[in-house]
């Protein structure tokens, strides 16, 4: 009788992990965590901005929208999205900023941050980019004047070059803290 035929199945299995094991060279070395971002590129009027994945919930078409009364237009109401509702705003709006793209292609970003839901509305949707920290570039590409005091950095590598939106720096903003309409006296 040969040595494997005397090993249950069992103890076959473990004598060929370890053999594999040794064989193989250990686990790929992937880069340190923390060293790449993702973020997605969208559209607002006509500058092409990033959104970082780490508040980016989902990506939908825009739902049905339950309107506020009292608040300002920008603010479209609130959504409901498996139960859950959640301020719909719409920066282009806001902002006063002309629409670059077709109204079919406009997506709503579900975004989540310290467990507050926002959606907000832009034109278009072009993907998922990622960059390594060394990508942050020294200027900011040009992006619209209205966006400018919430874009706080930028990303570029190659032909491509462009800015990131901070959620903490919108909601910030002051006409985003004055939602309501004010009541004339």
């Amino acid at each position: 009788m040969s040595q494997n035929q005397a090993l249950r199945p069992f103890d076959l299995l473990i004598a060929l992990d370890k053999k594999s094991r040794e064989s193989s060279g250990g686990m790929p070395v992937y880069e340190q965590a923390g060293s790449s971002w993702t973020g997605v590129l969208v559209t607002l009027g006509k500058s092409k901005l990033l959104v970082s994945m780490r508040v980016v919930r989902e990506i939908i078409i825009p739902p049905v929208v339950t309107k506020v009364p009292g608040v300002m237009s920008w603010l479209k109401g609130v959504a409901n999205l498996r139960g859950t509702l959640f301020p719909v705003m719409d920066l282009e709006s806001l902002f006063n900023l002309e629409s670059a793209e077709d109204a079919q292609q406009q997506r709503l970003l579900v975004l989540e941050q310290q467990g507050f839901m926002l959606g907000i509305l832009v034109s278009a949707v072009h993907g998922m980019k990622n960059y390594m920290n060394s990508d942050i570039a020294e200027s900011l590409p040009e992006v619209s004047s209205e966006l400018q005091h919430c874009v706080e950095k930028s990303y570029q590598n190659a032909d491509e070059h462009f800015a990131v939106l901070n959620l903490e720096l919108l909601m910030q903003d002051e006409a985003v803290q004055e939602v309501g309409m004010r009541k004339a006296v």
